[in-house]
């Protein structure tokens, strides 16, 4: 008679994790939550008009985006059944919560109800699943000489991805003359360094760095962060709305040369002078020029009230991600406890906002600090499951970046959760 495995531990935070990206899917598919009941006549022209609202690649892409996570979390909150039904699952729920905000925008004055938003957001919460799926294959059948560990270490790889797809908005290639000299005319005509812009590409660079040598062997972490830096480069020259920078160019010289700095691959020196580049940028962003009023202006308590969501702009919300799960990875690398890291980011993130409340040009509100209890959480599951995606029985690591080497296996270990 074969032996019951017990749910691992992460499952229950990683359902409540599930729970709150739904309801953050919820706030920003509804917000300010302003309803009426239309006309039978508008109601019914607008449920027809569902089949022909008219997107752009940009609106596609970010539509697929926002239920990623949801699909990816999930996938990890399932437990016991085989992976291909958890891929079912997963869909079937996303879809689910999709095509009930698309109902509910009907009775809204400021959205609009889609079909094609309906399949795009099926198909993010599908296509985080499938990444799970595929992450769990590495290291099983398909095996890399390259990466340290059997399966790369899941925050590196998540800071790799998240940077990815916040810095390629707005997915919108545009290969002409035109937008190469639209790239290039900030190198042209720009000659003053600008402290926030440099604050955050040096952060930034340095943390993906950091990335590169806890995925891959020494050899080839270079080479991953050379060809990261290509991939940026071409970005920044082909894609609408984006312009390369001197700031990051001397970033990446920067990030190139921490590569060989320190040696050991668990220097904390090198993570703790990463961390102290990312708290800067973080200062730096929120409070520069440091100019403040006498009097203090209020402080909103709603989550995302700003004009993100009416604006459904969410490049500088994916930057900011960034910046903050850099902040909380490489404090969590340096200290040692993810808990301590926590407190820290949770502490700055509070202080930086409380202070924007005497600057008439900023925004004071909860938002930033709640996004890094969120963070804290992602990273917790990730703290959690890595013993199980590298097959795995020994205890979990405080080293979240690290991938620990496999002990001793029972049978499926590698292939949690199922």
């Amino acid at each position: 008679m074969s032996m019951r495995i017990p749910a691992p531990r992460y499952l229950r935070i990683a359902r409540w994790l599930a729970a709150s990206i739904a309801l953050l899917i919820v706030w920003g598919s509804l917000y300010p939550f302003e309803f009426f009941v239309p006309p039978e006549q508008l109601l019914h022209r607008r449920l027809l008009g569902a089949l022909s609202h008219h997107m752009t690649r940009g609106d596609m892409a970010s539509n697929v985006l926002i239920y990623m996570p949801f699909g990816a979390v999930m996938m990890l909150a399932l437990f016991g059944r085989s992976r291909l039904t958890h891929v079912l699952q997963t869909t079937v729920f996303g879809s689910l919560l999709s095509m009930n905000m698309e109902l509910a925008q009907a009775f809204t004055r400021h959205r609009v109800t889609s079909v094609f938003d309906w399949l795009l957001n099926s198909a993010g919460a599908f296509a985080g699943a499938v990444m799970i799926s595929l992450y769990l294959l590495v290291g099983k059948r398909w095996r890399f000489r390259s990466l340290i560990g059997p399966r790369p270490a899941l925050v590196p790889m998540w800071l790799l991805l998240l940077w990815v797809v916040s810095q390629f908005a707005p997915y919108v290639p545009a290969l002409n003359s035109a937008q190469l000299q639209a790239s290039t005319d900030q190198l042209a005509h720009r000659y003053l360094w600008s402290v926030v812009e440099g604050s955050v590409a040096i952060a930034a660079w340095l943390a993906l760095a950091e990335a590169m040598r806890r995925i891959w062997k020494p050899p080839y972490a270079a080479v991953a962060l050379a060809g990261l830096i290509a991939a940026t480069l071409l970005a920044r020259l082909w894609i609408i709305d984006q312009h390369l920078r001197y700031e990051e160019t001397i970033a990446w010289l920067v990030a190139l040369g921490s590569l060989f700095a320190s040696s050991p691959q668990d220097s904390r020196a090198r993570t703790g002078v990463a961390a102290g580049a990312c708290a800067a940028a973080l200062l730096l962003a929120g409070l520069w020029p440091f100019e403040f009023t006498a009097q203090a202006g209020p402080f909103h308590w709603t989550p995302f009230s700003g004009n993100l969501l009416l604006s459904r702009d969410y490049q500088p919300l994916l930057e900011k991600i960034f910046i903050y799960a850099a902040l909380l990875w490489t404090l969590t690398l340096c200290i040692g406890r993810l808990s301590a890291a926590f407190v820290a980011a949770f502490a700055l993130t509070t202080l930086v906002e409380l202070q924007q409340m005497w600057m008439p040009d900023r925004r004071a509100e909860i938002t930033d600090p709640l996004l890094i209890a969120l963070l804290t959480a992602v990273f917790y599951i990730a703290l959690e499951f890595q013993p199980y995606a590298l097959g795995s029985r020994g205890p979990r690591t405080a080293d979240i970046g690290a991938a620990s080497p496999p002990g001793p296996r029972r049978p499926d270990d590698a292939d949690q959760p199922k």
